[in-house]
């Protein structure tokens, strides 16, 4: 332990004496520093100098006579054409968007109907859900089942207090052949 310490104290005696060298303590000064004016370090040769005063000045202005060299190559500019302005074509009004219960109508496609006494009971689909609806029932907080008669479906839209009518069957399906065959 004693051997490692001494070599540690060492090190650092050597690193005091490399920084105190390098700050100048033990350097021998010869003579005072000469200083040598501007002037004499203009007229050295070989040595550069940097004019900082000419950073700051201006480029005197052009004083002779302003005359466009390449003017017999090109022709005079053209006078602008008068602009004809078209008149625009009538605008075709745009397709007003569907109200919320003609979406409504249009996703919904019936299904079937169930007659237990005097309650009907719709089979109607919406996309891939299938609704069991009664007169009364609303659907999507919005479209009220106002009337269901064996031909038609009455809905109400609540908000806007519109009403549609579905019709559930346009034909009656026919069957040509006997069920029992």
């Amino acid at each position: 332990m004693g051997r490692k310490n001494a070599i540690l104290i060492g090190l650092a005696l050597v690193w005091a004496f490399i920084v105190v060298y390098n700050t100048g303590l033990f350097r021998k000064v010869e003579g005072p520093v000469k200083r040598i004016p501007a002037r004499e370090a203009e007229r050295r040769e070989g040595v550069p100098k940097v004019r900082l005063d000419l950073l700051n000045k201006r480029p005197p202005a052009y004083k002779g006579i302003k005359k466009d060299i390449f003017s017999p190559l090109s022709s005079p500019p053209a006078e602008p054409l008068p602009l004809k302005v078209a008149p625009l074509p009538p605008q075709a009004e745009l397709p007003t968007p569907p109200t919320p219960l003609e979406s409504f109508m249009k996703e919904v496609k019936f299904l079937g109907f169930l007659e237990k006494g005097e309650t009907k009971t719709l089979f109607l689909g919406k996309g891939s859900d299938v609704l069991l609806v009664k007169r009364g029932d609303l659907i999507d907080k919005r479209f009220l089942i106002s009337k269901i008669t064996s031909a038609r479906l009455t809905v109400k839209d609540v908000v806007k207090e519109e009403e549609a009518t579905i019709e559930l069957l346009e034909k009656p399906v026919v069957s040509e052949k006997p069920v029992n065959e």
